[in-house]
């Protein structure tokens, strides 16, 4: 539950708190005022390049961080339901043994049989 937690924690708060720092409405509105990609010296005018690009490199790393940890709690739960698979199995083992057990006991003779009659016929190439 608590990696749950954790994942929806990253995702929830911490994500859209890193992308509330970048003023997306007013870099929008001035894209759209002027029709045109933002100039350095504009760019300048709603908050500095330096500090928007440090912005943007906390949201890529933020987003790395939940693409990693994903990536772990795939494997998790992979390893997890082989493990309940492989106990699944096992409940059945005995009764498989069982079972093969007994078919080895019916079909041995039976194959033994049919070798027998097959390499003792007359007209086997065996022979």
């Amino acid at each position: 539950m608590a990696i749950w937690f954790y994942f929806f924690y990253k995702v929830s708060v911490e994500l859209p708190a890193v992308v509330e720092a970048i003023p997306q409405a007013e870099l929008d509105a001035r894209v759209l005022q002027n029709s045109t990609y933002l100039t350095v010296d504009i760019l300048a005018e709603i908050i500095d390049p330096i500090l928007l690009n440090t912005r943007i490199n906390e949201v890529f790393i933020l987003a790395r961080e939940i693409y990693d940890f994903h990536a772990v709690l795939r494997g998790f739960f992979f390893g997890y339901f082989f493990i309940l698979i492989m106990k699944f199995f096992k409940t059945f083992q005995a009764q498989f043994d069982a079972c093969l057990k007994e078919c080895l006991t019916i079909c041995y003779p039976l194959t033994y049989r049919v070798s027998t009659i097959f390499f003792l016929h007359p007209f086997s190439k065996f022979r």
